[in-house]
């Protein structure tokens, strides 16, 4: 898993649940909201006042969970502080691992459907900056893997998951699936009024199915 998935798994979805109480003493913790970075790095340890593993039926009391080289290395009960590790203190605070997200358009905005000629429009570079800031909110929303299901532009979610596990984009783990699989002019097929198919690129048209 990635550092910024380890360390925000935990860290920012302690805040979905917590008791009043002093604001949680951060020591030392890397940065992971910024590009670049090492994936499978980082150590920490982390203190939860509670801990949904989700395994157990019910969540557990005080917990310690210990990252070394961004893999969680153990969770134990108690409150311990390993000497050789920076300690994030979330005594107040109930912990989870990062949430999965089985459906998501990464990739694209829900406004691009208002007028699809954006697609046609949208520099490389204006859609490297929309697809990583998408990835790096989707991370600070807790989710630390996700299924993209589909972008209009062939390989678009692709380029985005080599950028994540390559350390240049901050975001989750993706499954991807490259492009929309779907028949001419159906719901995956880019169709702009008064633009003949022909006349919008092949890469826009890379998942149309014309034959069995």
């Amino acid at each position: 898993m990635k550092t910024a998935s380890l360390i925000l798994s935990i860290t920012l979805l302690a805040a979905c649940s917590h008791e009043p109480g002093p604001k949680p003493e951060v020591s030392q913790v890397p940065t992971v909201t910024a590009a670049p970075y090492q994936p499978d790095s980082g150590s920490l340890a982390i203190q939860c006042g509670k801990l949904i593993d989700g395994l157990a039926a019910e969540g557990a009391g005080n917990s310690t969970v210990v990252i070394r080289d961004g893999r969680i290395a153990s969770v134990s009960a108690g409150w311990s502080a390993p000497h050789d590790l920076p300690l994030l203190d979330l005594r107040e605070y109930t912990c989870l691992p990062g949430l999965i997200d089985m459906h998501t358009h990464v990739t694209e905005t829900f406004e691009d459907m208002t007028d699809m000629k954006i697609y046609l429009q949208r520099t490389a570079q204006e859609q490297d900056a929309l697809s990583s800031k998408h990835a790096g909110d989707t991370l600070l929303a807790g989710f630390t893997s996700i299924r993209n299901v589909g972008n209009y532009e062939a390989w678009q979610d692709r380029e985005l998951r080599d950028a994540i596990d390559s350390g240049k984009v901050v975001g989750p783990r993706m499954q991807i699936v490259g492009f929309y699989l779907t028949i001419p002019n159906g719901g995956g097929d880019l169709i702009i009024p008064d633009m003949q198919p022909e006349d919008i690129p092949s890469r826009f048209h890379a998942g149309v199915a014309r034959t069995p």
